[in-house]
């Protein structure tokens, strides 16, 4: 089982960035994560960009 979260910052030039992590316990119960992506985020902050950013993320993971 793996957990998904994601982080939204700033850069010092001031682009705006979204990350994906997945996070899991692997065989010796050792806490282990991952990142799948850093995209930047060209435009608002809203709930339907952030949810098709991370669909459109985990869709690739699964591809591969």
């Amino acid at each position: 089982m793996h957990a998904i979260t994601t982080d939204m910052w700033t850069s010092l030039s001031n682009c705006f960035f979204m990350g994906v992590m997945t996070h899991w316990l692997d065989d010796d119960f050792v806490a282990a994560n991952k990142c799948l992506a850093a995209r930047p985020v060209p435009g608002s902050h809203t709930a339907d960009f952030i949810a098709g950013e991370l669909e459109a993320v985990l869709d690739g993971v699964v591809r591969r």
